[in-house]
């Protein structure tokens, strides 16, 4: 095998999604999707437009796809994003 047929075979790829819901307002929550990939035990989270949400390092036996989530909960519940609803201060008349 050569090095880029190695590095090919050690390298993990995935789609995650993660539904969020807004428990205070009984919202019906939202559905957030994220890609990752792993390369020598490092996991790497991108949010759904290529940007790079966290990384983690991964022990042997450890869940990619379990992690992945995390940082993407992690990242979506700290930062809201442009789809999240907007809550108005008073009434609309």
């Amino acid at each position: 095998m050569t090095a880029s047929q190695i590095a090919a075979a050690s390298a993990v790829d995935g789609r995650i999604r993660q539904w969020t819901t807004d428990a205070e307002k009984g919202g019906p929550g939202q559905i957030i999707e994220a890609t990752y990939s792993v390369t020598d035990n490092v996991l790497r989270t991108y949010d759904d437009e290529g940007r790079l949400l966290g990384t983690d390092k991964l022990q042997p036996g450890d869940d990619a796809a379990h992690a992945a989530r995390r940082i993407l909960k992690e990242k979506h519940d700290r930062h809201g994003s442009f789809h999240d609803p907007i809550h108005y201060r008073g009434h609309i008349v």
